[in-house]
């Protein structure tokens, strides 16, 4: 797999850690960041490792977007939905459909379409000075990366459409306290400053008995699909759901 100093991909120990690198823009991600994100997910599918952690450099998770990586005339031609298609969505579902638990360990701010990679996975943990936001109507875009799918399904439909549309910065507490019921939180809350006690944590998810051999089903299949739109479920299903 390629990767370059913006996206950092280690495995030990049975951990498949994706590390977000670009600390000075609060980890957003380029074109090219994106891409090197799917290929990851899908070595992730093939290789050795148990569970997947998804983490950002520095103080910051995930900015969503980097803006400032395109031109004025790049930014001026860009067709969003080719790309949602082609960079955003694929990764997602890809995501979904490992036999693998991931792991969002959110250390800082997320935005834009790293809230979306936290909502896709399995275990979310956050450090108390995290903060979550829905930031694409800041922007004048439609939540994307499954988000519309995820966010309802987590809190609610009123909630996430106040989340969706009013786009505010929620702390790691707001987080933690969302949720139809006290043990299905939308995040859990961990000192991550803790290495030792973070890699514990994964080593019961990582251990001989961490493969959960997850199958997340026809179902939920189905629902991602209706929610990235017409050929979505198609394209995650495998052979022994058609």
């Amino acid at each position: 797999m390629n990767q370059n100093e913006k996206l950092l991909v280690d495995t030990q120990g049975g951990v498949k850690r994706i590390t977000f690198n670009n600390p000075a823009r609060r980890n957003a991600l380029d074109l090219d960041t994106f891409a090197l994100f799917a290929d990851a997910v899908e070595e992730a599918a093939r290789d050795e490792s148990r569970v997947v952690v998804i983490t950002g450099a520095g103080d910051s998770f995930c900015g969503g977007l980097d803006l400032t990586s395109l031109s004025t005339e790049e930014l001026a031609t860009l067709d969003v939905a080719a790309k949602i298609r082609e960079l955003i969505n694929p990764p997602i579902l890809k995501l979904r459909a490992l036999r693998k638990p991931v792991v969002a360990r959110v250390n800082g701010p997320v935005a834009g379409i790293g809230f979306s990679y936290v909502l896709a996975s399995d275990v979310r943990v956050a450090s108390a000075d995290a903060t979550f936001m829905q930031s694409f109507a800041r922007v004048g875009l439609m939540p994307d990366g499954g988000s519309t799918h995820f966010l309802p399904a987590q809190v609610g439909y009123a909630k996430a459409f106040e989340i969706m549309a009013t786009a505010p910065q929620l702390s790691a507490q707001d987080a933690h306290a969302l949720g139809p019921r006290r043990e299905e939180q939308l995040v859990g809350l961990a000192f991550l400053d803790d290495d030792a006690g973070f890699g514990k944590a994964l080593g019961g998810l990582a251990g001989d008995r961490g493969n959960l051999g997850i199958d997340r089903g026809n179902a939920e299949i189905g629902r991602i699909g209706d929610a990235f739109g017409p050929g979505a479920a198609a394209h995650r299903r495998a052979k022994r759901f058609r």
